[in-house]
């Protein structure tokens, strides 16, 4: 009797040995590891995908319960035959292969749009439209402060100019409290105003942690603003930012410079 076992990273049903049962092997395939479940009755239709039921030996998965390792441990497809080098790091492996083996590559666009769910924690990334909404928001809502400041500096130049100096006093203080909140905000939550009205927020790359002061502030507003600002690259830089959110995982440059990204809030 084997045991009926499927590779969480490539997706691959594998057959193995009722011994290996509770034990963890790696993937002849993509090489991720696998824990073996308890031994479960399986169709004997089933495709081994280059496991040989009852011909196991004392190969290389010989802890696990798994025969020994093909000579190509590429992706077993039904027999298909062929080679080719991998893109990534020109190792050989087979020609229908979806994932290296040696580097982990993937070439499948299924598996590649599972993975990029997979490291959003289940949140979608944030759409182009969702983001651009949230920085139009942004910049709308200091307006009104504006418009005051611009009321004060006009009464300054007439008779009411204990009013104006007022008003100017009055935005000033407005516009230090506005900025204040939103770097609390981000750094404390990722979001800005706009972006928490937009249900979105930024996270790490890596881990989609809360990015703090440092990533979500320094190097993804302070450092980009300082790009942003130098003669003759910056405005090649500001658009090439502003494109780059057109990507497949929607990241503008100054999210790559901080390592963030943007995700649905839920």
């Amino acid at each position: 009797m084997t045991i009926s076992v499927t590779c969480e990273s490539c997706g691959k049903t594998l057959r193995a040995k009722d011994s290996a049962a509770g034990k963890q092997a790696k993937c002849p395939d993509c090489g991720e590891p696998i824990v073996i479940p308890l031994p479960q009755k399986v169709d004997d239709e089933a495709d081994h995908y280059g496991f040989d039921e009852g011909g196991f030996d004392d190969g290389g998965y010989e802890d696990a319960g798994y025969g020994a390792e093909p000579a190509d441990d590429g992706w077993d497809s039904g027999g298909s035959g062929g080679t080719r080098s991998c893109p990534a790091c020109a190792e050989t492996i087979k020609s229908v292969a979806v994932k290296c083996r040696f580097c982990g590559e993937v070439f499948d666009s299924t598996i590649l749009r599972r993975q990029k769910k997979s490291s959003s924690k289940g949140r979608a990334l944030a759409t182009p439209g969702s983001r651009l909404a949230a920085a139009l928001l942004d910049g709308l809502i200091p307006i009104p402060i504006a418009v005051v400041l611009f009321a004060g500096i006009m009464m300054t130049d007439g008779n009411q100019e204990g009013i104006g100096i007022a008003l100017i006093g009055l935005s000033v203080i407005l516009f230090l409290a506005l900025a204040i909140y939103q770097l609390v905000i981000i750094s404390r939550d990722g979001q800005s105003i706009g972006k928490r009205i937009m249900k979105i927020r930024i996270v790490k790359y890596e881990d989609n942690s809360n990015p703090g002061f440092v990533h979500a502030v320094l190097l993804r507003a302070f450092v980009n603003g300082l790009i942003g600002s130098i003669p003759l690259v910056g405005p090649i830089y500001s658009l090439a930012d502003l494109l780059f959110i057109f990507g497949d995982e929607h990241r503008c440059l100054h999210d790559q410079i901080a390592s963030t990204k943007v995700v649905e809030a839920g």
